[in-house]
């Protein structure tokens, strides 16, 4: 079972997320029709979503991430917090930045 409402943002809109210079798009997809795309450069960008989950069970968190274009990937920072009710962070699930070449070219995807 999916805990996050909208995942593939195949309502077409960045419906339960919040976000920052992050558009929808239907040319870059993993799967379905849409995928969200963060503006490129210097520019800071990020989608987020608070997703309330038990304690007393585990998890999987999956990601497909792509660049457009040829050009290097920007440095990118992946975050899994726990929060309490009052959105007070209680432990990192974990940190991950990265920039990296091999980040798969979204623009020869079919």
């Amino acid at each position: 079972m999916n805990l996050i409402a909208n995942p593939g943002f195949e309502t077409g809109t960045l419906a339960a997320w919040q976000s920052f210079n992050a558009t929808i798009n239907c040319r870059y997809v993993q799967t379905g029709f849409f995928s969200a795309q963060l503006e490129g450069g210097m520019a800071n960008s990020y989608i987020q979503q608070i997703v309330p989950v038990d304690s007393n069970s585990s998890y999987q968190f999956v990601i497909s991430l792509a660049k457009a274009g040829e050009l290097r990937s920007p440095m990118m920072s992946i975050f899994l917090l726990f929060l309490d009710a009052a959105q007070n962070t209680v432990s990192l699930g974990f940190a991950l930045s990265m920039r990296t070449l091999n980040q798969p070219d979204s623009t020869f995807c079919s």
